[in-house]
């Protein structure tokens, strides 16, 4: 996951998540960087890769909305890990485009 920092600070906040054996979501690393993009998600998922022994990612899944340099890194790196689309984000980028056309076509 990514998010804008505001204030003082600058930058995007990169974060890793998990859940445990109670289904309870907890904060496995985060990265304070100056711009989310390919370069930097490839940073973060070497750093998570070779902390956490992920080899080829074969047990590993990756949830992401539409973080292209996210899904460009665990490609590479995690070959073997099931990436998934955020359904929601999906349903929404498809409602406003069809609510765009149907605009268009007044």
């Amino acid at each position: 996951m990514g998010s804008f920092l505001k204030w003082e600070l600058k930058g995007e906040i990169l974060a890793a998540v998990g859940r445990d054996a109670d289904n309870r979501i907890y904060l496995v690393a985060w990265a304070v960087v100056r711009v989310e993009d390919n370069e930097s998600w490839a940073w973060f998922v070497d750093h998570l890769k070779k902390g956490l022994g992920l080899a080829l990612g074969g047990d590993l899944t990756v949830i992401s909305d539409k973080q292209k340099g996210l899904l460009n890194a665990v490609k590479d790196m995690l070959p073997q890990a099931q990436v998934v689309r955020m359904l929601a984000t999906t349903y929404v980028r498809v409602s406003t485009e069809q609510s765009e056309k149907r605009g268009r076509n007044l």
